[in-house]
């Protein structure tokens, strides 16, 4: 329903720009998917009015032309809805969204959690640790999954900067947490480690690109 609620969106984004806002277009699109769907709820005028504003939202931002977008659509409409209230930051609105997903949050835990600020918490968390962190004389390799709700790659890029040039960020931009599980990033861990630690970098993982997205993540 989600992945129709979206085109739905997109269609009245596209079709509003034919129309005088206020000429009543939304008050006859109700009318005529309630006559066309009788069996189907969701079709008021201010659910399609908050269709159209959660399209435009993520049409906005990046996030929607990387595999990680289809993580809005795996959460239920009223967690979206929530999410769309409380968050303006495409960032913030994406790291709740994951969460939510990978905990199986319910709306009221959700709402707690954002507001709470547990987004801005987790954020200075991490960009303290990483300030903490002195340069390192020793190679080091971070590994992140681009899908990853839990550590996402700008935790590993953070560590990285701080650590210095020693350090390698190997993102495999289709996975989700636990990238060792994939066969090539387990062979450049092993290549890593067996190296001369003065020429232990770079290491690359030559399937990151190639990998298949996750299947929560799928058209």
């Amino acid at each position: 329903m989600l992945q129709f609620y979206w085109e739905l969106g997109a269609d009245i984004v596209e079709k509003q720009k034919q129309f005088a806002w206020g000429s009543g277009f939304l008050n006859q699109l109700s009318t005529d998917l309630m006559n066309d769907f009788p069996e189907v709820k969701g079709f008021s005028r201010r659910n399609l009015e908050l269709m159209r504003q959660w399209h435009l939202f993520w049409r906005q931002s990046e996030i929607v032309q990387q595999p990680v977008s289809q993580i809005v659509l795996s959460i239920p409409w009223g967690h979206n809805l929530a999410i769309l209230a409380k968050c303006k930051r495409h960032d913030e609105a994406l790291y709740y969204a994951q969460f939510a997903h990978a905990h199986g949050w319910s709306r009221s835990v959700l709402v707690h959690q954002i507001e709470s600020g547990l987004w801005l918490r987790e954020g200075k968390a991490i960009t303290n640790f990483a300030q903490m962190l002195p340069a390192t004389q020793s190679p080091v390799l971070l590994l992140s999954g681009g899908a990853d709700p839990v550590t996402p790659p700008r935790h590993g890029e953070r560590i990285q900067k701080a650590l210095g040039a020693k350090a390698q960020h190997i993102i495999v931009p289709e996975a989700g947490h636990g990238v060792m599980g994939i066969g090539c990033v387990r062979d450049a861990v092993q290549r890593f480690i067996q190296a001369d630690t003065d020429h232990a970098l770079p290491q690359e993982a030559p399937c990151a690109n190639t990998i298949p997205r996750p299947v929560v993540f799928r058209e």
